[in-house]
């Protein structure tokens, strides 16, 4: 499940213009709370969705 999230967040990031912010949280909503000690925090999220771009 954590997998499926860390994924749609880089397909997110690499697909849409949204902001880091917003793709973290629409996908971080889904998640449940006793998965959610499983996922990296905000600011790893949002430094990879930056290199993400970056790479592109």
């Amino acid at each position: 499940e954590v997998t499926k999230v860390i994924a749609s967040i880089k397909y997110q990031a690499h697909e849409t213009r949204d902001t880091p912010s917003q793709i973290i949280q629409d996908n971080i909503a889904t998640i449940l709370l006793k998965l959610s000690s499983y996922i990296p925090t905000y600011e790893a999220l949002y430094m990879r969705i930056k290199q993400i771009r970056s790479a592109k």
